[in-house]
């Protein structure tokens, strides 16, 4: 298959994602302080943030909770939330990477309307795209999740980053 005739990392579609990222994190940060306003977290408590992406609510949570705070945060990428966590004062931020297998229960080609259904994040992806280069991607990416096909179901690898640090 030829790849497409406008590469997804030209810019006009960096531009889209970067735009979209300022939005989803002040969207973000304000549903962290509902949440938090609503909660009324206890000084020094222990808090755990499954999926936390770029850190909300745990960055959050744990200036919430003040001294002797411990987050417990996961990830799925190494390196950014423990580097954030120690730069916002934490101390003993330890970091685990653990492999795991996510199975989706169907085709490629469900996965990806799925993906394309659901996720926001890629949106402005998907609307910068000519109809030829969006058959053409819907084409691409299918072919690469085949390779993951396992009987009627995709088996994935991926990891999850485990972090953990106490604020003094």
């Amino acid at each position: 298959m030829s790849s497409p005739s406008t590469p997804w990392t030209d810019e006009r579609r960096l531009a889209a994602l970067r735009t979209w990222s300022s939005c989803w994190t002040a969207l973000s940060r304000q549903a962290t302080q509902i949440l938090l306003d609503a909660l009324e977290p206890a000084r020094g408590l222990r808090a755990l943030d499954l999926a936390c992406g770029a850190g909300e609510p745990a960055l959050s949570l744990a200036a919430a909770v003040g001294p002797a705070a411990h987050v417990v945060a996961t990830a799925l990428t190494p390196g950014k939330l423990a580097r954030l966590l120690g730069q916002r004062g934490f101390e003993q931020v330890r970091e685990e990477e653990r492999k795991i297998e996510l199975v989706w229960p169907g085709s490629p080609v469900q996965l990806w309307q799925y993906c394309r259904e659901t996720s926001r994040v890629y949106r402005p992806c998907y609307e910068a795209a000519t109809g030829a280069e969006l058959v053409e991607l819907s084409a691409e990416v299918c072919a690469g999740l085949e390779s993951y096909r396992l009987g009627n179901e995709l088996r994935l690898p991926g990891q999850v980053v485990l972090v953990t640090g106490t604020r003094p």
